[in-house]
Parts: structure tokens; sequence; C-alpha cells
């Protein structure tokens, strides 16, 4: 993304885990967040739809004996 003030360029990320048990999702999780650029000072607010969460997964290790 970009400052839409002075183009600063940024990245913006959220991790995000839903599970549901008996029943189905039917709509795209959204946010919406209020930002404040590092450069300019601007604030403004960016929507952020479930296509862009990031997920991560943690793997069990295993244990050695």
């Amino acid at each position: 993304m970009k400052c839409p003030r002075c183009k600063n360029e940024f990245d913006v990320k959220l991790g995000a885990k839903l599970i549901s048990k008996g029943c189905k999702i039917l709509t795209a999780m959204t946010a919406i967040v209020t930002i404040q650029c590092e450069m300019c000072g601007a604030v403004f607010q960016v929507p952020i739809a479930s296509k862009s969460f990031l997920v991560v997964k943690k793997e069990q290790k295993e244990r050695k004996k």
C-alpha cells in the first residue's frame, strides 16, 4: 500500500483464525483499521478483506527421548 498523501510504501498484515462447528461461514471476514503514516503523519482508514489475511499454522514438534 501507499500513503495517499506522501506515497510512502507500507504493509499491513493481519493474522486470523476462524473455527466453526455446527455451522457454515457464508460471508468473508472484513476489518477496517485506522493507520497513521510514519513519514507524514496522515491518518486514514483501510479495509482489509479475508483474502488479505495472513494465516500462520504452528506445527507440533516431536519430542526426542
